[in-house]
């Protein structure tokens, strides 16, 4: 029994199905295209952390690169390859505040989320001052800095889009 308006396979209507996988196909090439997968450094010593923020970040659709001491993630956030950088404050061969200072120095654009257990106000302030994007204390809830992670990004490529403009 065919019902009414469809179309069989054997049928007329056989040569629609090209274009139709073709349309499909394009489409599914666009959703990928348009899926901003961005790159985050996370810079701390503490392992179990690490991978707490690894798989919240990738969870939320990210890379997710982690390194342990100060120097590499001064390596690592000169390399260009990454959209933001997670940075402790207290790290083995070089301090989060010294590798911000460093990369401020620099001219580096890379957004720093510094991420720390220093609550003091002076800790505050000075990273702020040599351009943190934004500062979370430890204790923190990991969907929060997911939640500022990707509101920073989207600031930037937002900012990126306006310039090009």
């Amino acid at each position: 029994m065919r019902l009414r308006g469809s179309v069989d396979r054997e049928g007329a209507g056989n040569h629609l199905y090209p274009e139709l996988r073709s349309v499909v196909t394009v489409l599914f090439q666009i959703q990928v295209s348009e899926r901003n997968v961005s790159s985050i450094l996370v810079a701390d010593d503490d392992d179990l952390l690490g991978e707490l923020l690894r798989f919240k970040l990738e969870a939320a659709g990210h890379d997710v690169t982690i390194v342990e001491d100060g120097q590499s993630a001064l390596q690592a956030a000169r390399s260009g390859k990454h959209d933001l950088m997670v940075l402790d404050s207290m790290m083995p061969v070089l301090s989060g505040p010294q590798v911000l200072r460093a990369l401020t120095e620099e001219g580096s654009a890379l957004p720093v989320v510094m991420l720390t257990a220093r609550k003091g106000q002076d800790d505050v302030l000075d990273a702020l001052s040599a351009g943190a994007r934004d500062y979370l204390t430890k204790p923190f809830i990991p969907d929060e800095l997911v939640a500022r992670v990707n509101t920073i990004l989207k600031n930037e490529g937002n900012r990126v889009a306006s310039a090009d403009h």
